[in-house]
């Protein structure tokens, strides 16, 4: 049972299974909605690949969901120091992906989805050294290939790292993310400055479509603010109401997070307040499409913001929808209004979004 606003309600069956020990996963989902009465549908599959290593499983997805398809085929394959459990950790992915937009009634207001197969090879790796508190690098890359009708190529790093500054009490998280692309990109695959993605949208049925979250929260205009937010590439909340998009992408964001204030003056439980993690934070970044463009313009280009958040995970969300986080950010001041179209650098702005740990 899902709502958004092209399907009415969405009916349907989810069956999601295994069998021999969890050497074959299976998922089935197929879905209708009252009001448009179109079908729709999702199938993957995933099986061990024992020849090629304990840890590399196939995987096989395809689906057709609210006004976009694709089908995906790729490799994985996890890497350990000696056991299962024992750092560091390292996973490859190498794969191919096709889909295209065919219903773009879909879309959530002032989200861009631009149409014609989209078919790319992908490959990616992460490194993570420690169990707990640790560091994470991840690269990936990623070309159009045959029979598609966007030709682009792009390749992105990410690079997390936490130092705990008093234990239990204080950590400065920092994080780097780079990305540069080059050929005609579609705009669901370009890097954006603040929020996830449209494609990156797509994977969280919250985001997917219009209607689901409320029309005025998605508003783009000069005389009102969004204030439905899915952090994303670059993570700069500030500048949620711009969306900035762009072939290359430069981010650097620091978080501090402190001890919650209420289990400091008692011991007693006030849900949401006493349990959600508080933190600082602090972004500067920049999105370009040419180099000569970057260099002539630097200084308008590079932005940055600053506030405060909190992050709460709720228990009423079922375990079967994943595992979301509520997150709050207030980012208070921006070194470029101008790109929100207002024109105080402090000012009170706040976003509330569903991050999706997977």
């Amino acid at each position: 049972l899902w709502y958004n606003a092209v399907d009415g309600l969405r009916l349907g069956y989810r069956f999601k299974g295994k069998w021999e020990t969890d050497e074959h996963q299976t998922l089935l989902g197929l879905y209708s909605g009252t009001a448009s009465q179109t079908p729709d549908f999702e199938l993957s599959y995933s099986t061990p690949l024992y020849e090629l290593g304990s840890q590399t499983r196939l995987n096989a997805s395809t689906n057709r969901l609210e006004g976009r398809t694709e089908s995906r085929l790729a490799l994985s394959r996890r890497l350990f120091n000696r056991f299962y459990n024992d750092p560091p950790f390292q996973e490859i992915l190498v794969g191919v992906k096709a889909g295209q937009l065919f219903g773009s009634d879909y879309l959530p207001r002032s989200i861009g989805w631009e149409k014609g197969w989209v078919n790319t090879i992908f490959i990616s790796w992460s490194y993570q050294p420690n169990l707990y508190q640790s560091s994470l690098f991840q690269i990936s890359l990623e070309s159009s290939m045959l029979a598609s009708e966007w030709d682009f190529s792009k390749v992105q790093f990410s690079y997390t790292v936490p130092l705990v500054l008093k234990k239990n009490y204080l950590t400065l998280e920092s994080r780097v993310f780079a990305g540069y692309g080059t050929g005609n990109i579609p705009t669901q695959d370009q890097f954006y400055l603040s929020a996830a993605s449209p494609r990156q949208m797509f994977n969280d049925k919250f985001y997917r479509s219009r209607g689901t979250l409320p029309a005025w929260s998605w508003q783009r205009q000069s005389d009102a603010t969004r204030h439905v937010y899915y952090d994303g590439e670059g993570s700069m909340s500030g500048y949620h109401d711009a969306n900035i998009s762009g072939r290359r992408i430069w981010a650097n964001n620091f978080n501090i997070y402190f001890i919650n204030p209420f289990k400091l003056l008692t011991e007693k439980n006030f849900y949401v307040l006493s349990e959600s993690e508080t933190y600082f934070f602090a972004d500067g970044g920049l999105v370009w499409n040419r180099d000569k463009e970057l260099k002539k313009n630097l200084k308008d280009l590079y932005r940055m913001d600053a506030g405060w958040g909190f992050k709460y995970t709720p228990v009423w969300i079922p375990s079967w929808w994943g595992n979301y986080t509520l997150q709050f950010e207030f980012p208070v001041w921006v070194s470029d209004p101008k790109a929100n179209n207002k024109n105080s650098h402090w000012a009170w702005r706040w976003v509330i979004g569903l991050d999706h740990h997977f």
